[in-house]
């Protein structure tokens, strides 16, 4: 008989995923480039089929961007920034990724 914590996790080999691991959810976002003076580009990865949701939040709270799409898209915004500082929430489901953008003037 085994007991303790090696008896409730699976031994896996190197490369192998556990039916466990391989159903959780993965949402991936990147933005570039940032900071930016004219445009940005958030790319967004997921595992999941459903839609995915982005905002963009200036300092005040207000909303000054919305956009909706699906995995593996890329959303381009910007061109309506005012110089600053923004808050860009990704969002699938119960899933959140916030990421900072700057916008800046050349």
């Amino acid at each position: 008989t085994v007991t303790g914590p090696c008896a409730l996790q699976p031994i896996l080999a190197k490369g192998e995923v556990s039916a466990m691991e391989s159903t959780k959810a993965v949402l991936e976002a990147t933005i570039s480039p940032n900071p930016a003076s004219h445009i940005f580009n958030v790319r967004v990865k997921t595992s999941k089929q459903e839609s995915i949701s982005i905002r963009v939040i200036d300092v005040n709270g207000k909303i000054a961007f919305t956009s909706k799409g699906m995995s593996g898209q890329t959303f381009t915004f910007g061109e309506q920034l005012n110089s600053g500082t923004y808050l860009v929430e990704v969002r699938q489901g119960d899933e959140v990724i916030t990421l900072k953008a700057v916008k800046v003037r050349f």
